[in-house]
């Protein structure tokens, strides 16, 4: 099976060589063209855990997808991509204008995947059944500043519901050829365990996925690099890749079925993944700062867990939803840049046999991630599924984060028409004190928060203006209605000097006079053993007696002017 992977691999660079120019080879440029969306601007309700309630508007568009889907990324400049249906769709001005990169040939009734590449590249593939089974990849050059696209000729039949992840490099292909980074997708149904792969993504070519070719390598933890790009190239969850940085990618069967494993590019083989820890139990991302993000769906609740050494430990956040709530659909993207995720989840409700749909907030700043807030977005008045035999069809959720921490993200109700729409975050109203207080086991909470959503008004519009054209268009969002804290990055590395350990690391940015909490692992919870506090370098360093093995880790509390910071996990060796 290696060798026939290897020889996969050898082929398939030979197809699609490097250099950028070989790239070209029976790829066309898309017609970029603008479209119109209907849109308008509307407001939902929005709960803190401290129990204040208020509003979020938000810009509403209709029919970017299809009957039954979209799909977001959303690129570090702010544009927004929706690939959905037919062709990918973007706008560069928070949903009031778009423009679609559409193929010489129409598609008939199309859905499409999308995904960041970490030097500003967007890829996308796109499938219609109706126009011949016919697949092709679709790729915005950040060097030219071009749409193209390509047919992708060999694939499995009937290419139903397409995944697409992307694994930042450098990858060392076994020509000798070296290239930034590697494209997977899987699609077909009913089994999505036979990978394509692309070196370019333009040119792909099929590759064995994580159910053959396996070997068996237990490893503690993952290993995952520092990479800022991840906060912007974070994948559908549902996809189930996830981008671990030099090649590297854990991706599961479809539907979870056997668990996580990991690729080696090195090898282009599949290893398991069996960590001391249990590993992921549901979704996962990795973000900027280089920690893994797992969030594992359950009977009426979520499990938010943070792990910052590869996944050997997790904090985690229990949210409660209501016991008869069922979860349907979940998505959900980090921001480690800002501190801030958003989990999207579509939900049905038993008791009113109507579908609803929740965004929860975190602060993931610190090691713990913490809920901030839940918006409802949508009216609950309609009660769907998914699949062929689904009347109102809902068949997946996504989200993506702006650069600011907004949010953008699929819904679904009785306006909605012919299919789910997208909602962009604006602004919200909050008042400063609560006007009850905090319900136990509510927002962010362990327990049942009893109802799970909150009453819904009617969408009501958000004050507007009247160009010169006579066109309507709602102001342009505010400012955030909080500043980010600074963001700090803190490190911690250890040396036996005798008996004891010397413990020394730094902050980063560098900052005087901060204290930093020195903790070791007891059983699920962290003890604090030293406190230390940093000179104008940033730097600090103390020495401890310690046992061999002590797990350690360097924290620094949030504060209203820096944001918190964890280390990555330091094992005394034994």
């Amino acid at each position: 099976m290696k060798r026939l992977l290897l020889a996969a691999a050898l082929a398939f660079a030979a197809a699609a060589p490097q250099p950028a120019q070989a790239q070209d080879l029976g790829a066309l440029d898309a017609t970029v063209r603008p479209v119109n969306k209907a849109s308008d601007v509307r407001s939902y309700p929005v709960t803190t855990p401290d129990g204040r309630t208020g509003t979020t508007n938000w810009r509403v568009v209709s029919e970017t997808g299809n009957c039954c889907e979209n799909y977001l990324t959303i690129t570090q400049a702010g544009r927004i991509v929706d690939f959905g249906g037919d062709y990918p769709t973007f706008s560069d001005d928070r949903g009031e204008t778009w423009s679609e990169a559409a193929p010489l040939a129409p598609y008939l009734g199309g859905e499409g995947a999308v995904v960041n590449a970490p030097n500003g590249d967007i890829l996308g593939v796109g499938w219609d059944p109706y126009t011949g089974d016919r697949l092709q990849s679709f790729k915005f050059e950040k060097a030219t500043g071009k749409w193209r696209y390509k047919d992708i000729a060999l694939h499995q039949p009937f290419y139903d519901r397409e995944w697409i992840g992307v694994v930042p490099g450098p990858v060392r292909l076994p020509t000798g050829q070296t290239v930034p980074y590697l494209t997977f997708i899987r699609g077909a149904y009913p089994n999505k365990d036979l990978f394509l792969m692309s070196t370019d993504g333009l040119t792909y070519v099929q590759t064995q996925g994580p159910t053959t070719g396996v070997t068996r390598s237990p490893r503690p933890s993952l290993p995952v690099v520092t990479d800022p790009s991840f906060d912007w190239i974070q994948p559908n969850t549902e996809s189930t890749f996830t981008p671990l940085g030099e090649g590297r990618f854990v991706a599961g069967p479809a539907f979870l079925k056997s668990g996580y494993h990991l690729f080696d590019p090195a090898t282009f083989t599949w290893s398991t993944y069996d960590p001391e820890s249990g590993g992921p139990e549901g979704v996962i991302q990795t973000d900027g700062a280089g920690r893994l993000h797992d969030v594992d769906p359950g009977d009426g609740k979520f499990v938010y867990r943070v792990s910052g050494d590869g996944g050997a430990t997790w904090e985690s956040t229990t949210v409660a939803l209501g016991q008869n709530v069922t979860i349907e659909n979940i998505d959900f993207r980090t921001l480690s840049s800002i501190g801030i995720a958003a989990v999207a989840l579509h939900l049905h409700d038993e008791k009113t046999t109507k579908d609803f749909d929740l965004l929860y907030k975190f602060d993931i700043s610190g090691a713990v991630p913490r809920v901030t807030r839940r918006h409802a977005v949508g009216l609950a008045d309609v009660n769907g599924g998914s699949g062929v035999t689904g009347s109102l069809r809902f068949d997946f959720e996504t989200v993506a984060l702006l650069p600011d921490g907004r949010a953008v993200v699929s819904f679904r109700d009785s306006t909605t028409k012919t299919g789910p729409a997208i909602a962009i975050e604006r602004d919200t109203d909050l008042p400063s004190e609560p006007d009850a207080a905090p319900v136990p086991g509510g927002v962010g909470g362990t327990g049942d928060p009893g109802s799970p959503i909150a009453p819904r008004p009617e969408p009501t519009p958000a004050p507007s203006s009247s160009g010169a054209d006579g066109a309507t268009s709602a102001a342009p969002p505010p400012a955030p209605v909080q500043a980010a804290p600074a963001k700090l990055a803190i490190s911690l590395r250890s040396r036996r000097r005798g008996k004891r350990v010397e413990l020394r690391g730094a902050l980063v940015p560098a900052v005087g006079g901060v204290t930093v909490l020195i903790e070791r692992r007891a059983g699920s919870r962290w003890v604090t053993v030293a406190r230390v506090r940093t000179r104008a370098s940033g730097a600090f360093k103390t020495l401890r007696t310690l046992p061999r093995g002590t797990r350690l880790r360097a924290v620094v509390r949030g504060s209203a002017e820096r944001a918190g910071a964890a280390s990555r996990i330091v094992r005394l060796p034994r």
